[in-house]
């Protein structure tokens, strides 16, 4: 399923875990230690509570050397103040919204954050859609364009 992985430098967690009051979930440090951020072009996720299919873009990587859209520490200094205490942007799709994270707390989960309010039912009470459970039943309803 993986594509292109975005680096071979070894992940790294202490920074971000304290930078951002987050504490890496056991399915996506796994993830990050084997793949280190990847490029999923050809990738979809349906999001239920749309109705719509979007297109996966980038698993964010802990390499600081790559280029900044493509890093963990650079989006989530970013929308700091935006996004819930232990949570974590994660990667993007292609219409420029986020994956987010969520590692404890009673919104524990994986979610489709449409910041840019690109879907007409997106507005300032509502633009976090539920994706799945866990960072592993993320990865397992993602599909394959044809």
């Amino acid at each position: 399923m993986i594509h292109n992985v975005l680096s071979t430098k070894e992940a790294t967690f202490k920074e971000i875990e304290d930078n951002f009051s987050f504490c890496f979930p056991e399915d996506y440090k796994s993830f990050l230690t084997k793949y280190n951020g990847v490029n999923m072009e050809d990738y979809y996720i349906k999001v239920n509570d749309l109705n719509e299919d979007v297109l996966v873009n980038n698993l964010f990587s802990t390499d600081d050397k790559l280029n900044r859209s493509l890093t963990l520490m650079f989006w989530n200094h970013e929308y700091k103040e935006d996004i819930p205490e232990h949570s974590l942007l994660i990667g993007d799709f292609q219409d420029g919204a986020f994956l987010l994270l969520i590692s404890e707390g009673a919104y524990k989960g994986v979610y489709f954050y449409d910041h840019a309010y690109s879907f007409e039912q997106s507005n300032d009470d509502c633009n976090t859609y539920f994706l799945a459970e866990t960072f592993s039943d993320f990865l397992n309803r993602i599909k394959q364009n044809m």
